[in-house]
C-alpha cells in the first residue's frame, strides 16, 4: 500500500478559518487503503479481485487506472470490485477517497503472467513420406483464443481447424511453408512458428517379385506401394489375365492372381495438381520347378523366390570326383565320424557331393552361381531371419528350397587321416567370396542348417568339402 494524502483548499482564508475550528469542526481523517499488490496472476478472464475498507458515511471513492494497457473495472465507484487486465501487463490502480472537497489516495499494483505458446512438432529438413503435417501446440487458455495461419506469399496449404493446437496442416510436393500459431487475449498476442519443406510426390510400387510362393490357390500377394500421407492412390492391372486388386486405392492392398502368370501393375499418385506413377512386375510361380544340366543329363528341382532361382537339389555333377569332389564316406582311407556310406543311387540323388569351394566354383553351370553372403541372407530373411528361418529352409519346409543335412568331409591336405562328419546332423552350403577375390585373399564362408530353427553363417578353412546349391537370377 501506498498511502498519499491530499488536502485541498480554497484559499488562505479557508486556512485560517480551519485553524480555529473547533474540535467537532476539525477536517475529517482520510485513510484510504487500495489492498495488497497482487503480482504474477494467471486465471481466467485475467481478473483480479481488489477491496478497500468500507465507506463511511459522507464519503465517496473511486477506483482509476494510472498505468497499464487494456485493463478494466467493473465498477470504479465500488470499493469492492474486479480488475480485468491482460496477460503479461503489470497495471497501477488508484484508490481516491473523497469526504467534501478533501481527499487521499493511495495505489495498488496488479501483474498478469504472459502467455505461454510453443509448437512442439519436430521437423525433418524435408518431409518425404508425407504432404500432412501433425500440429502440436500449446492450447490457448483463460479466455485467449489460438489460431494458426500461414505466413507469406504462398497460401496453398490448409489446416483442418485453424483454432485447434493439434489441426493437421496439408501442402503441396516442392513446396515450403511458414506456419504460426498465435495466441490473442484483448490487445496482447504471442506467436510460435516453423517452417516445413515437403518432398516431391513419388509413386514407388514396391520390388518385382516374379516367384510368390503360395503352395495352393487362391494365390494371393500384399503389395507393397509407398504411401505419402495425404496424396491419394490407385492401382491398375495393365498385364495379365485373371488378376483382381481387392482395394485399389491401398497401397498394401492384397492382390489375387493365377500360378505361372506374370501381371503388370501400375501404382499411380496424385496430389493438387501433381501425379506420378510406377509399375511392379509379380507372378505366383509353382512351388519347384526342373532344370536339367545338358553336361550329364541330370535334371535337378528348382524354386523361384523373389528374383532368384534356386536349386532345391543338392549339386551332383561328376567332376573332380575323389580329388575335390565326394559322396559321403566313399574316400580313401577316410573315416566315417558319423552316418551311413552314401551309395545307393537315392541316398547320392538326396545327398549330392560333397565339393571343395575350387570344385564347386569351376563346376557351376553356365549361368548359375555359388550364391553370395548377401543372397543366402536375404533368403534367411525372407522366411522369419536367422533364429527360426531353419524350419522353412530344411527339407519339406515352407519354402521349398528343401536344403539336406549332408554333413562335411575334411580333406586329406588337412588331416592324416581324413574324415567325414554330421550325416543328418547339419548341412553346410559354399558361400561365393567376395566379388574378384580367390582363397589367397579370404577364408570362404558356409551357410549352416541343423535340425533346429536356428541358421548362420560361419568362415571355414579351404580344406573342407561341403554341399552346393546353385542359383541363377530369373529368366524371362
Amino acid at each position: 500500500m501506498k498511502l498519499l494524502n491530499k488536502y485541498t483548499v480554497s484559499g488562505l482564508l479557508t486556512i485560517l478559518l480551519m485553524t480555529h475550528c473547533s474540535k467537532e469542526e476539525a477536517l475529517p481523517s482520510l485513510f484510504p487503503n487500495a489492498g495488497s499488490d497482487q503480482l504474477e496472476l494467471v486465471n481466467e478472464g485475467y481478473q483480479a479481485q481488489i477491496a478497500t475498507t468500507e465507506l463511511f458515511e459522507g464519503q465517496t471513492g473511486s477506483w482509476k487506472v494510472v498505468r497499464g494497457v487494456g485493463g478494466s473495472l467493473d465498477s470504479a465507484a465500488s470499493p469492492s470490485t474486479i480488475f480485468r487486465g491482460e496477460p503479461g501487463e503489470l497495471y497501477t490502480l488508484e484508490w481516491e477517497l473523497r469526504e467534501g472537497s478533501v481527499y487521499a489516495t493511495d495505489w495498488v499494483d496488479i501483474g498478469f503472467l504472459p502467455m505461454k505458446n510453443e509448437i512442439y512438432t519436430i521437423l525433418p529438413d524435408t518431409i518425404s513420406d508425407s504432404f500432412t503435417l501433425h500440429l502440436e501446440a500449446d492450447s490457448a487458455k483463460y479466455g485467449a483464443i489460438g489460431t494458426w495461419h500461414m505466413i507469406g506469399e504462398d497460401s496453398t496449404g490448409s489446416f483442418s481447424d485453424v483454432n485447434d493446437p493439434n489441426a493437421e496442416f496439408v501442402g503441396l510436393p516442392n513446396h515450403t511453408y511458414t506456419i504460426a500459431y498465435t495466441h490473442t487475449y484483448g490487445s496482447k498476442e504471442v506467436s510460435d512458428e516453423v517452417t516445413v519443406t515437403f518432398d516431391s510426390l513419388q509413386a514407388d510400387a514396391g520390388e518385382d517379385n516374379l516367384s510368390i510362393i503360395t503352395k495352393e490357390a487362391p494365390y494371393f500377394f500384399t503389395l507393397q506401394a509407398n504411401h505419402q500421407e495425404g496424396a491419394a492412390g490407385m492401382w491398375r492391372i495393365i498385364e495379365g489375365e485373371g488378376g483382381n486388386v481387392i482395394t485399389p486405392e491401398l497401397p498394401n492392398s492384397l492382390f489375387t492372381g493365377n500360378q505361372n502368370e506374370e501381371y503388370h501393375l501400375e501404382w499411380s499418385v496424385s496430389h493438387g495438381d501433381y501425379s506420378d506413377k510406377d509399375t511392379v512386375i509379380i507372378a505366383f510361380g509353382g512351388i519347384h520347378s526342373s532344370w536339367t544340366d545338358a553336361r550329364d543329363n541330370k535334371t535337378y528341382k528348382t524354386i523361384k523366390i523373389g528374383n532368384v532361382e534356386w536349386m532345391a537339389e543338392n549339386y551332383d555333377f561328376d567332376a573332380y570326383v575323389g580329388e575335390a569332389a565326394w559322396y559321403y564316406g566313399q574316400a580313401a582311407e577316410a573315416i566315417n565320424e558319423t552316418g551311413h556310406i552314401v551309395s545307393s543311387d537315392e541316398d547320392r540323388r538326396k545327398y549330392g557331393k560333397l565339393y571343395s569351394y575350387n570344385a564347386a566354383a569351376l563346376s557351376a553351370p553356365e549361368g548359375w552361381r555359388i550364391p553370395s553372403y548377401d543372397e543366402w541372407w536375404s533368403l534367411v530373411e525372407r522366411f522369419n531371419g536367422q533364429s527360426y528361418a531353419g524350419d522353412a529352409l530344411r527339407k519339406g519346409g515352407e519354402s521349398g528350397v528343401d536344403l539336406e543335412l549332408a554333413g562335411y568331409f575334411e580333406m586329406p591336405e588337412y588331416r592324416n587321416s581324413p574324415e567325414f562328419g554330421q550325416l543328418e546332423q547339419m548341412g553346410r552350403y559354399w558361400v561365393r567370396l567376395s566379388d574378384g577375390a580367390t582363397l589367397d585373399d579370404e577364408y570362404p564362408q558356409a551357410f549352416q542348417i541343423n535340425d533346429g530353427p536356428l541358421v548362420g553363417i560361419a568362415i571355414f578353412i579351404p580344406y573342407y568339402a561341403l554341399s552346393v546349391r546353385y542359383i541363377r537370377d530369373i529368366q524371362r
